[in-house]
Protein backbone atom coordinates (compact mmCIF):
# COMPACT_ATOMS: atom_id res chain seq x y z
CA UNK A 1 0.00 0.00 0.00
CA UNK A 2 1.37 3.34 -0.66
CA UNK A 3 1.20 6.32 1.86
CA UNK A 4 -1.92 7.88 -0.34
CA UNK A 5 -3.79 4.65 -0.35
CA UNK A 6 -3.10 4.72 3.72
CA UNK A 7 -3.83 8.48 3.94
CA UNK A 8 -7.30 7.97 2.27
CA UNK A 9 -8.38 5.05 3.88
CA UNK A 10 -7.28 6.57 7.28
CA UNK A 11 -9.65 9.67 6.50
CA UNK A 12 -12.71 7.07 5.89
CA UNK A 13 -12.26 5.49 8.83
CA UNK A 14 -11.98 9.27 10.77
CA UNK A 15 -15.24 10.26 8.77
CA UNK A 16 -16.95 7.14 9.97
CA UNK A 17 -15.64 7.86 13.39
CA UNK A 18 -17.21 11.33 13.77
CA UNK A 19 -20.41 9.80 11.54
CA UNK A 20 -21.05 6.62 14.33
CA UNK A 21 -21.48 9.55 16.76
CA UNK A 22 -24.61 9.88 15.68
CA UNK A 23 -26.08 6.60 15.59
CA UNK A 24 -27.85 4.69 18.59
CA UNK A 25 -25.03 3.65 21.00
CA UNK A 26 -27.58 3.24 24.23
CA UNK A 27 -30.82 2.36 24.82
CA UNK A 28 -33.04 4.28 27.37
CA UNK A 29 -34.73 2.29 29.77
CA UNK A 30 -37.09 5.08 30.30
CA UNK A 31 -40.79 4.25 28.37
CA UNK A 32 -41.09 7.75 26.40
CA UNK A 33 -36.84 7.76 25.65
CA UNK A 34 -35.76 5.48 23.43
CA UNK A 35 -32.74 5.05 21.44
CA UNK A 36 -30.01 7.35 22.21
CA UNK A 37 -26.90 8.33 20.81
CA UNK A 38 -23.63 9.32 21.99
CA UNK A 39 -24.59 13.17 22.68
CA UNK A 40 -27.42 12.16 24.58
CA UNK A 41 -25.14 9.50 26.59
CA UNK A 42 -23.26 11.97 27.22
CA UNK A 43 -25.98 14.76 28.36
CA UNK A 44 -27.16 11.87 30.75
CA UNK A 45 -23.99 11.35 31.77
CA UNK A 46 -23.22 15.25 32.75
CA UNK A 47 -26.86 14.94 34.84
CA UNK A 48 -25.44 12.32 37.19
CA UNK A 49 -22.91 15.28 38.17
CA UNK A 50 -19.55 14.65 36.16
CA UNK A 51 -20.82 17.37 33.68
CA UNK A 52 -16.84 18.52 33.21
CA UNK A 53 -16.16 14.66 32.49
CA UNK A 54 -18.70 14.18 29.59
CA UNK A 55 -17.43 17.47 28.04
CA UNK A 56 -14.09 16.21 27.71
CA UNK A 57 -15.17 13.35 26.30
CA UNK A 58 -17.23 14.80 23.69
CA UNK A 59 -13.90 17.39 22.48
CA UNK A 60 -11.36 14.31 22.19
CA UNK A 61 -14.53 12.19 20.56
CA UNK A 62 -14.20 14.75 17.81
CA UNK A 63 -11.09 16.34 18.20
CA UNK A 64 -8.86 13.39 17.78
CA UNK A 65 -10.17 12.38 14.28
CA UNK A 66 -10.14 15.69 13.04
CA UNK A 67 -6.33 16.31 14.63
CA UNK A 68 -5.34 12.71 13.33
CA UNK A 69 -6.50 14.13 9.47
CA UNK A 70 -4.49 17.27 10.47
CA UNK A 71 -1.30 15.32 11.29
CA UNK A 72 -1.37 13.07 8.69
CA UNK A 73 -1.77 16.15 5.76
CA UNK A 74 0.41 18.91 7.65
CA UNK A 75 3.17 16.93 9.26
CA UNK A 76 6.61 15.50 7.57
CA UNK A 77 6.76 11.99 6.50
CA UNK A 78 6.74 9.34 9.21
CA UNK A 79 6.04 12.05 12.12
CA UNK A 80 2.36 12.18 10.51
CA UNK A 81 1.73 8.11 10.42
CA UNK A 82 3.68 7.93 14.23
CA UNK A 83 1.43 10.72 15.28
CA UNK A 84 -1.74 9.52 13.86
CA UNK A 85 -1.31 6.03 15.74
CA UNK A 86 -0.47 7.63 18.97
CA UNK A 87 -3.67 9.55 18.57
CA UNK A 88 -5.61 6.61 17.68
CA UNK A 89 -4.64 4.98 20.70
CA UNK A 90 -5.80 7.88 22.70
CA UNK A 91 -8.85 7.42 21.37
CA UNK A 92 -9.42 4.02 21.61
CA UNK A 93 -8.06 4.41 25.40
CA UNK A 94 -10.88 7.40 26.49
CA UNK A 95 -13.62 5.83 24.57
CA UNK A 96 -13.02 2.45 26.25
CA UNK A 97 -13.04 4.51 29.56
CA UNK A 98 -15.99 6.93 29.04
CA UNK A 99 -18.16 4.15 28.03
CA UNK A 100 -17.01 1.81 31.30
CA UNK A 101 -17.67 4.96 33.38
CA UNK A 102 -20.95 5.52 31.63
CA UNK A 103 -22.10 1.93 31.56
CA UNK A 104 -22.12 1.80 35.68
CA UNK A 105 -22.84 5.41 36.34
CA UNK A 106 -26.32 5.06 33.77
CA UNK A 107 -26.52 1.36 35.24
CA UNK A 108 -30.07 1.95 35.88
CA UNK A 109 -31.17 4.30 33.42
CA UNK A 110 -29.48 3.09 29.99
CA UNK A 111 -28.48 0.04 28.85
CA UNK A 112 -25.47 -0.27 25.54
CA UNK A 113 -26.39 -1.13 22.00
CA UNK A 114 -22.44 -2.14 22.29
CA UNK A 115 -21.76 0.71 19.62
CA UNK A 116 -19.21 1.56 21.21
CA UNK A 117 -16.91 -2.10 20.51
CA UNK A 118 -17.21 -0.85 17.49
CA UNK A 119 -16.13 2.58 18.01
CA UNK A 120 -12.89 1.67 19.51
CA UNK A 121 -12.68 -1.41 17.18
CA UNK A 122 -12.02 1.30 14.51
CA UNK A 123 -9.94 3.42 16.52
CA UNK A 124 -7.60 0.30 16.56
CA UNK A 125 -7.97 -0.27 12.71
CA UNK A 126 -6.83 3.23 12.42
CA UNK A 127 -4.03 2.77 14.69
CA UNK A 128 -2.85 -0.34 13.17
CA UNK A 129 -3.02 1.04 9.63
CA UNK A 130 -0.91 3.89 10.50
CA UNK A 131 1.75 1.80 12.63
CA UNK A 132 2.07 0.03 8.68
CA UNK A 133 2.41 3.51 7.40
CA UNK A 134 4.86 4.35 9.68
CA UNK A 135 6.94 1.42 9.34
CA UNK A 136 6.39 -0.14 5.86
CA UNK A 137 5.68 2.60 3.67
CA UNK A 138 8.90 4.84 2.25
CA UNK A 139 8.50 8.33 1.23
CA UNK A 140 7.03 9.12 -2.04
CA UNK A 141 8.47 12.46 -2.12
CA UNK A 142 11.80 11.51 -2.59
CA UNK A 143 12.95 9.84 -5.85
CA UNK A 144 14.42 6.17 -5.66
CA UNK A 145 18.22 5.75 -5.93
CA UNK A 146 17.85 2.85 -8.74
CA UNK A 147 19.65 1.06 -7.37
CA UNK A 148 17.64 -2.86 -6.80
Amino acid sequence: MTQKQIKTMTLILQAALIGLMFLPAGRSTASSAGLMDTFSITRSYAGTGYPLDATVYLIIAIGVPAATVLCLYLLRFNLNFGSSACLQAFGAFITGCFFSSAKSKLAGTVTSTGMHYLIIFLYLVGMVLNIYGYLFTGDDSQPSSGKG
